[in-house]
């Protein structure tokens, strides 16, 4: 019973790790998943350079509604996960 009630508050935990975390965040932590640099992710969004990735990574700058759903299609995920962290089901 204690083993599984341990396993439980770690998955509580991970859960809201993932809930805080910011939606520049979660577009790096899949560019890094995806084995990209920010090079890579950058050709990939049509930016001249990686110099907008980096702004976009660190929360220095805000992207669009039309940027999301490019990125979530780049990364392989949903605009509703980089937005909210909430994985979707379909």
């Amino acid at each position: 019973m204690l083993k599984y009630f341990h396993f439980y508050n770690i998955m509580a935990f991970r859960r809201e790790a993932e809930e805080m975390k910011t939606m520049y965040e979660r577009i790096r932590d899949l560019r890094i998943m995806h084995n990209m640099s920010q090079d890579d992710l950058a050709k990939a969004m049509g930016y001249k350079d990686r110099s907008m990735i980096t702004k976009i990574e660190g929360g220095k700058v805000d992207i669009s509604q039309k940027k999301i759903v490019a990125f979530a299609e780049v990364l392989g995920t949903t605009p509703r996960y980089l937005m909210d962290g909430d994985e979707v089901e379909e």
